[in-house]
């Protein structure tokens, strides 16, 4: 049996949540902010028999693909009362970690 924890953005997150549900795979959802822009991230943890790993790293890889986001820059004021306004700034958004443990027992009560 392996425990994985799977982290990635909401939007992603929430798709895969879904069809790794409609899989009939097990999964509970945290939500939560991380990184620099503190964009909402989920985290889910998925408990599932090792023969089932790729199918839960296909679904994960086809609903979180990386992709690149614009972020609008700001406008700064010149001297003279002119405005210099900056090119919006890529970032790269998507994608999913991925963390896998083995699970040696469990007890339900």
């Amino acid at each position: 049996m392996k425990l994985l924890i799977i982290l990635g953005q909401k939007e992603d997150a929430e798709k895969l949540f879904q069809k790794l549900t409609e899989e009939k795979f097990s999964a509970t959802k945290f939500e939560g902010r991380s990184g620099p822009l503190l964009r909402e991230t989920v985290l889910l943890l998925v408990p599932t028999e090792e023969k089932h790993l790729r199918k839960v790293f296909s679904l994960t890889k086809e609903v979180c693909g990386k992709r690149i986001e614009y972020l609008p820059s700001e406008i700064d004021t010149l001297p003279e009362g002119q405005f210099l306004e900056m090119p919006p700034m890529p970032i790269k958004m998507g994608g999913a970690t991925v963390f896998v443990l083995k699970i040696e027992d469990f007890k339900e009560f």
